[in-house]
């Protein structure tokens, strides 16, 4: 239907591709639009095309005849199944080689590729290594907190447990956050760090689940192929991050964004204003693909088991939930309102002091996992009277309208309203936004992992 009607009406489809599509095209230039142009070449190209078609099925049935009288020695359809089946056997060949279910084979697969790219790029002059590095300033702070990282990586090789390994890859992360503090990134050290809450929790909940695991002994030559990899992957990646280091700078723009982010949008946290405003549509796009994310953890409710659909997720999903704790009951009751407060402070803030959506909605969702793990998952989703997918629908709806708005008075999309004596944006509901989403999800993932053992106990 639309073909037809633009085809009719071609200069309603210039009207609306003109603006949008061929913005800096000078009309000299641009294709223009019309029903006829005339005698020209497609013209007697498509009418050739009409006249050999109608030839054809008018003359259809000798056409025919021929075709059955000729036998070739191939045909197209045969050359073409040749052709799959051939690829098909070097394909199998190459994933039966390449994917034989190794870490370690695809660990040293990876870095060998990596190792040629680097070498070639080195040897081929589009890299020059300068070894006298630039010496900045290092902090007591700094030294203990880098000795920490290389100290809980090197524990992480030695450690046999699952849970103490887990634990130590996150004391990595608090020290990398501590890191980000110290270099003076506030809002990347309050995120790294509730990622790592969160993130633990659901690894703990996931390694309820897993039997237990008995490490088998390694030969020598294995732990010392390990070990190779190991020291090769951390020497290409740390020269890499040193010529990245020593490559010539453009000139930076955060000068721009730091004069411009409380005059232009009313904060003064650039970091925030920077997500919400300046980049705000690329924003939105994350959200979305988080949404996205939720749907499939959320479809993961209803899947299709023996011919039938299931609302509630079948056995083969069912986890068993973590054993009931009068500790975590007890602490959830006063923790709840305090993380609420503490949630909405951080996200009304964001906008001129570290905070925002999305680290608000992490520390809310970490108050909320606490509950659910004290008081089981039907209890807890009783108490609170909503769904994950509700939340995050509602946040995604509120960021669009925020954006939508100022179009209605020809402002480009998500163009904030500014009022200056308060430092209040409009922005602000678009962080509304990114925190129901931030709470939704998380929501939606840490029920679905919470399940079993407790139901009949909360019903």
């Amino acid at each position: 239907m639309a073909g037809l009607v633009f085809g009719l009406f071609p200069a309603t489809l210039a009207a609306v591709l003109y603006p949008v599509g061929l913005a800096g095209i000078p009309l000299s230039v641009a294709p223009s639009f019309a029903l006829w142009h005339g005698v020209n070449a497609p013209l007697l190209l498509s009418l050739t095309a009409f006249a050999a078609g109608f030839a054809l099925f008018h003359f259809r049935a000798p056409v025919r005849r021929f075709q059955e009288s000729v036998r070739p020695l191939w045909t197209f359809d045969r050359l073409y199944s040749m052709f799959w089946d051939v690829t098909l056997a070097w394909a199998k060949r190459a994933t039966g080689l390449l994917q034989n279910g190794n870490l370690s084979w695809y660990s040293g697969l990876f870095f060998a590729f990596l190792s040629v790219i680097v070498l070639a790029s080195v040897f081929h002059g589009q890299t020059s290594i300068v070894l006298a590095a630039e010496r900045k300033p290092v902090l007591p702070f700094d030294t203990f907190v880098i000795a920490g990282i290389v100290a809980s990586s090197l524990l992480v090789v030695f450690l046999r447990e699952r849970l103490t390994r887990v634990v130590t890859i996150g004391v990595v992360g608090v020290f990398m956050c501590a890191l980000f503090a110290l270099r003076g990134a506030p809002d990347l050290a309050l995120t790294g760090f509730l990622v790592e809450i969160v993130m633990f929790i659901v690894v703990l909940v996931v390694l309820k689940q897993l039997p237990l695991e008995t490490v088998p002994a390694e030969s020598k030559w294995h732990s010392a192929g390990k070990a190779a990899i190991a020291a090769v992957g951390g020497s290409l990646f740390g020269f890499l991050v040193y010529m990245v280091l020593q490559a010539p700078l453009a000139e930076s723009i955060h000068p721009y964004f730091a004069r411009t982010s409380e005059a232009l949008a009313g904060g003064l946290n650039v970091v925030n204003v920077i997500l919400v405003d300046y980049r705000g549509f690329d924003t939105f796009g994350e959200i979305l693909v988080l949404c996205l994310a939720g749907l499939g953890v959320f479809g993961l409710r209803t899947v299709w088991v023996g011919g039938r659909a299931k609302s509630e997720p079948p056995k083969e999903l069912k986890m068993k939930s973590l054993p009931p704790s009068q500790i975590l009951s007890a602490i959830s009751a006063v923790a709840i309102p305090l993380t609420l407060i503490l949630a909405l402070y951080l996200t009304l803030r964001g906008h001129n002091s570290p905070g925002g959506g999305f680290i608000g909605g992490l520390t809310f969702a970490a108050g909320l996992i606490l509950e659910m793990l004290a008081v089981g998952r039907r209890r807890f989703l009783a108490l609170i009277g909503v769904k994950g997918h509700v939340l995050y629908s509602i946040g995604l709806a509120l960021a669009l309208v925020t954006g939508l708005v100022p179009m209605l008075f020809g402002l480009p999309f998500l163009t904030s309203a500014v009022v200056q004596s308060v430092h209040f944006s409009t922005a602000t509901f678009f962080d509304l936004g990114v925190f129901l989403v931030v709470v939704g999800v998380t929501l939606d993932l840490v029920t679905l992992l919470e399940e079993g053992e407790r139901e009949g106990a909360d019903a």
